[in-house]
């Protein structure tokens, strides 16, 4: 078998799918869907274009593509989103991966990231490559040799370990979380992304109520920090971690300071502007925010300017 890095996985699949939706007929006969062969195949590419974030990547569900001929457009404002790629909308798009993920578990990567909550993808190169051989679907090039000269095997162990970095769901930009040998012995290509989950302290409460309070400066100030309050934030924060959104305390006082933010910018939450019925909102302050049925709305988007 052949050994290579993810660095050079990555060249080589640049090569391989170059700037296009290059599918392999064989991969289309392996899926029996053409949308699904489509998919992972531009995931491939895509990845491969971001190694600096660990090979994430961060394509919008729907949007247009940027008009032909523009100049200044780059090559994602040209592919626009997956919609404008497969013709289908978020729920389409949920099943053509969830039938990708039933052909090869977890090869297509996804996490919830950013501030409202959208969706990062990931293919590993390496893992890729491995895919595409085990099924016959791919001989390695002349290119790929050369990449390739010298090495053994594609293994975990031979590429680098790789991380799920916290950038902003508003959680992402934390450490890594390395592939175990488990996996590699037992061939899987499955990587876990949500991770356990770590005790939010007295003291953490209490400085996400700061955080509130020094940010959320429109809405009603907290004076009274009770039990009550700081259990449901630990019970916020602990859903944060079971998500992926939070793994230390560092990224789950990052993550409240950048939601605080979000609401505080935010004219309907604040009262600012009025919503569709006509009427401003003047219901908004911490209780509200840390309700269990409010907060994952404000995180998924559905009070967005």
């Amino acid at each position: 078998m052949l050994t290579l890095t993810e660095t050079d996985a990555a060249a080589v699949l640049r090569g391989l799918e170059a700037p296009r939706i290059s599918v392999p007929v064989t991969l289309i006969q392996n899926f029996q869907d053409a949308a699904a062969a489509i998919m992972l195949a531009q995931a491939v590419y895509l990845s491969s274009l971001k190694s600096d974030k660990d090979y994430w990547f961060d394509l919008p569900q729907v949007g247009p593509a940027a008009a032909p001929g523009d100049a200044g457009a780059t090559l994602w404002s040209r592919l626009g989103s997956w919609h404008e790629i497969l013709g289908v909308g978020p729920g389409g798009q949920a099943r053509i991966r969830k039938k990708i993920d039933a052909i090869a578990p977890g090869l297509l990567e996804t996490r919830l990231r950013h501030v409202p909550a959208r969706l990062e993808y990931r293919v590993l190169p390496s893992r890729y490559l491995q895919f595409m051989i085990q099924l016959g679907l791919a001989a390695p090039s002349a290119q790929a040799a050369n990449a390739m000269q010298d090495q053994a095997t594609i293994s975990s162990e031979s590429s680098p370990k790789s991380s799920l970095k916290d950038d902003a769901r508003p959680g992402s930009a934390g450490p890594a979380a390395p592939h175990s040998k488990s996996e590699s012995d037992k061939d899987k290509i499955k990587l876990k992304t949500k991770q356990a989950a770590t005790r939010c302290s007295d003291a953490d409460a209490r400085e996400v109520v700061k955080l509130y309070n020094d940010i959320c400066s429109d809405l009603p100030g907290v004076e009274i920090r009770n039990p009550a309050r700081l259990r449901e934030i630990k019970a916020r924060w602990r859903d944060l971690e079971q998500e992926g959104y939070i793994k230390d305390r560092e990224s789950g006082l990052k993550f409240f300071r950048k939601f605080f933010d979000y609401v505080h910018k935010n004219d309907f939450l604040c009262g600012r502007r009025a919503g569709r019925g006509g009427q401003k909102f003047l219901g908004c302050g911490f209780d509200w925010l840390f309700d269990s049925k409010n907060f994952p709305k404000i995180i998924e988007g559905n009070y967005n300017n």
